[in-house]
């Protein structure tokens, strides 16, 4: 399944990323703040960045860009972001589509598609609430966290 995350206006991941480097971040820990610059960093620095023209679609006002199935370490990092995010009041929600609607550009980590045309979307209570970090496979997703936990010998 194709994964995104996002805020309550619909921005992505690197959008309350960075809007978060200043704000949430002083009044995180030094630990959260190392961690979330590690993996806000790797993230930037690993996922290919889309032409301007991309965003310009002229048959859709806000392309949404969606992780690709595969992209499990730039999924398992944007898991890892959401509990420091969470933690200090930022909300950011994983959303998940089998088919996230009409590609207008992909790479190998990513698509860009139309929004409004999203078809069977699972939303999983955000992770602030869960407090489960996700492996990567679809088995832990489904399970309650302290399940989760307990597969993962925690």
């Amino acid at each position: 399944m194709y994964i995104r995350f996002e805020g309550p206006r619909g921005g992505g991941l690197f959008k309350i990323g960075d809007a978060c480097r200043s704000r949430a971040r002083r009044r995180m820990s030094a630990a959260d703040r190392r961690r979330f610059d590690e993996h806000f960093g790797w993230l930037w620095e690993n996922t290919p960045a889309p032409g301007a023209d991309v965003y310009c679609d002229t048959r859709s006002r806000r392309p949404r860009t969606w992780f690709r199935p595969t992209a499990r370490e730039h999924i398992r990092r944007g898991w890892m972001l959401c509990d420091p995010l969470c933690g200090h009041g930022v909300r950011i929600r994983p959303v998940m589509a089998r088919d996230p609607g009409t590609i207008i550009w992909e790479d190998p980590v990513q698509v860009i598609v139309r929004p409004g045309q999203v078809r069977t979307v699972v939303r999983p209570p955000p992770p602030c609430e869960r407090r489960a970090r996700w492996s990567g496979d679809r088995a832990t997703i489904r399970m309650r966290p302290v399940d989760a936990l307990r597969r993962a010998g925690r």
